[in-house]
């Protein structure tokens, strides 16, 4: 009953994610809408894993009972299965199921989605130990691989914020890498308003004083825009999305 009841879950919180993705499919998730996606991740596979647990001591009871009764004939084929393709069985109840380690699972597991008839007997074990109970996809050994998932076309992204300093900015066309500008001295305007030319009042008796302008020249100069990026050759030829084409974007 706990086992059904936690299966339950899991599927409830999956149906809350496809429901929160499916309404934000068109836009990014907002802040409040990640909070939630993310708790709900979090409590799916909080399940998954009570989930694993239960059904290791169902397996438990079953190796326990098997073991009382006599040894079942299914079980010894897959194990003897195992054996000849060259995989090391201690026992009935190995907690690896007959796996090296992961990446022998995995290997296994892709084979199987490669070729549907020629499944890993280790991987019939583990669909085999549910007993009675239904298939389903809330747990990948018990046929969640058997349902291949899509990735959705392009990359979710957040625009870059408006730059303040836009609007005070003076846009420059550079017919060639260097361009040189004429200006005046003054920055600040703290001797003049016009580069150095003075104008003043006096009276009709006293002599003017000279004053002139002064200029400089301000040189602009291009530089290359650049970036550099490493990727190997398995994700500029096999990844669905074109990783150049991210790169340029």
């Amino acid at each position: 009953m706990r086992l059904q009841a936690l299966r339950a879950q899991a599927a409830q919180a999956v149906a809350e994610m496809m429901a929160l993705s499916e309404a934000a499919k068109d836009r990014a998730f907002s802040e409040d809408e990640t909070k939630t996606f993310d708790a709900l991740e979090a409590k799916h596979k909080g399940i998954l894993a009570d989930i694993q647990r239960e059904e290791g001591l169902e397996a438990a009871k079953r190796a326990g009972q098997q073991s009382a009764a006599g040894a079942d004939p299914d079980q010894a084929a897959a194990v003897a299965s195992a054996k000849a393709a060259g995989v090391r069985v201690e026992v009935e109840d190995d907690p690896k199921r007959g796996f090296k380690d992961h990446r022998d699972f995995l290997g296994a597991v892709m084979a199987a989605g490669r070729n549907p008839l020629r499944v890993d007997g280790r991987l019939r074990r583990l669909q085999a130990a549910q007993g009675s109970d239904e298939q389903g996809v809330y747990s990948d050994p018990h046929g969640g691989f058997f349902v291949p998932h899509a990735i959705a076309p392009g990359i979710l992204s957040i625009a870059p914020e408006d730059d303040p300093l836009l609007p005070l900015v003076t846009p420059v066309t550079m017919q060639a890498p260097t361009v040189s500008y004429n200006a005046r001295v003054d920055k600040n305007h703290s001797t003049s308003v016009s580069g150095g030319f003075v104008v003043t009042r006096r009276p009709e008796t006293v002599d003017g004083t000279p004053s002139r302008a002064q200029f400089e020249q301000i040189t602009l100069t291009a530089n290359e825009e650049f970036g550099l990026a490493v990727a190997t050759e398995r994700i500029l030829t096999d990844s669905p999305q074109s990783f150049v084409a991210f790169i340029q974007s």
